[in-house]
């Protein structure tokens, strides 16, 4: 906030709107890591990221352990999200 203002004592804020591609993982953490790259140059530990994430952000997704901190995923959640983020049949 502005020096003298009702939001002073906030601190700064990233707010990124993303459509995240829709067919690789891989991508998505790129183009997500790339907005918390953005955030930490600019010196903000705080980040507000909106949009179609193109992900259900499952535990044990790639997408899940960028952003969250939820200790670690089973072998059966990070296979069941492998496969959905490969379009794989769960069988």
């Amino acid at each position: 906030g502005v020096a003298g203002g009702g939001l002073e004592g906030l601190l700064p804020l990233a707010v990124f709107s993303v459509h995240l591609d829709a067919t690789s993982e891989e991508k998505r953490v790129k183009q997500l890591s790339g907005c918390l790259e953005i955030a930490k140059e600019a010196g903000t530990r705080c980040v507000l990221i909106a949009g179609d994430m193109n992900t259900p952000m499952g535990r044990g997704s790639a997408m899940r352990a960028l952003v969250g901190d939820e200790g670690d995923a089973t072998e059966e959640e990070i296979a069941a999200e492998c496969a959905a983020a490969l379009r794989l049949d769960p069988a």
